[in-house]
């Protein structure tokens, strides 16, 4: 029995000596050790779209954080709700107190016309403001006339993939077709050419239909055809 009771002073002892400690370090420790380890310098890098987010809103941004305890789903969510432009956030930690924050960029691979209104978008079928963006250069041209699309082009799952085939047809078959826009409607795609010249294909099988258009290309001579559909199995139907 006394060995017993010998054991519980012991512990309570030592449960209080624990407590004592905590606080102590709670109050003295802790806050130096939060003074250290905040933030104190962020350095942005990426491809050249990092340039396009204010220092100002970085430095706000990590305002309060803890360099060992980064809130980091937060950060990177607040970055793509205010920069439409980025796609994923990378964050390290460097020396004490330092971020290294890499920025990966959405690149336009389409110039969408919907409703009368234009619009970049990427592979994912995300629109990207074009205030960010130089559309000097070539992209693809889809005039899509599906009802399918929301009013403000919120682009579902499908319709990112119908995007992603638009770009591997001008990709593979573009420069030999010579197609400088495509229209899009429900299953049909359908490219035109400089000399008005009418290529169909069709969105749910269009891996097959570049492989037969390929090869029709490399034996026949387009030029006397004003209309190419490759949606039939196993023939291509010709319009002078």
């Amino acid at each position: 029995m006394k060995n017993s009771k010998r054991k519980k002073r012991y512990f309570v002892a030592g449960l209080v000596f624990v407590s004592c400690a905590v606080v102590c370090v709670s109050i003295f420790v802790l806050p130096e050790l939060k003074r250290h380890l905040k933030v104190k310098r962020v350095v942005l890098g990426g491809t050249g779209f990092e340039k396009k987010i204010p220092k100002s809103y970085v430095e706000k941004l990590f305002t309060g954080q803890n360099w060992l305890l980064l809130e980091e789903q937060k950060i990177k969510k607040e970055l793509k709700k205010r920069f439409p432009f980025v796609k994923e956030v990378v964050i390290k930690r460097r020396g004490i107190g330092e971020i290294y924050l890499y920025i990966k960029e959405r690149k336009p691979i389409l110039i969408v016309f919907y409703k009368g209104r234009k619009y970049l978008v990427d592979s994912e079928g995300v629109v990207l403001p074009k205030k960010y963006y130089n559309t000097q250069h070539r992209l693809p041209i889809l005039i899509y006339n599906d009802r399918v699309v929301a009013d403000r082009l919120s682009i579902n799952g499908l319709f990112a993939d119908k995007i992603r085939k638009v770009y591997k047809l001008n990709k593979e078959l573009g420069q030999v077709a010579f197609c400088v826009k495509y229209i899009g409607n429900r299953d049909k795609l359908t490219c035109k050419t400089k000399k008005k010249q009418q290529f169909i294909f069709s969105f749910s099988n269009l891996d097959e239909e570049i492989g037969k258009a390929k090869l029709f290309f490399s034996k026949v001579d387009t030029s006397k055809y004003s209309i190419l559909d490759f949606r039939f199995k196993p023939m291509v139907v010709a319009g002078r």
